[in-house]
């Protein structure tokens, strides 16, 4: 599980540096659950362990999903910009806003 945690947060920061990556897998359960700290504790998203064909395979399925929370909080994909979290709307409960 750490092994795996490790080739994924290398993926997060090779492709989007700087973004506070969170990744835990769990091998038991086939699963590797990632966030984005500096957006959210709370929202995130998961992969299946048995979509990960190969380590090409991998890397394309954990770039293409961390691009799109990116998106979903209308940041651009690529490192971390302070600036444009600057400009994130808020909730009620102080939460960066994502859009579905």
């Amino acid at each position: 599980d750490i092994e795996m945690a490790k080739k994924i947060s290398a993926v997060l920061m090779k492709h989007y540096p700087g973004h506070s990556w969170a990744v835990n897998v769990d091998g038991h359960g086939g699963i590797a659950t990632i966030k984005n700290f500096s957006l959210s504790g709370s929202w995130g998203f998961v992969l299946h362990l048995s979509d990960f064909f190969s380590d090409s395979w991998m890397e394309r399925l954990v770039r293409n999903a961390a691009g799109e929370l990116l998106e979903r909080y209308r940041l651009s994909r690529g490192g971390f910009r302070q600036a444009e979290y600057e400009d994130l709307e808020r909730t009620d409960t102080g939460e960066f806003a994502f859009s579905n």
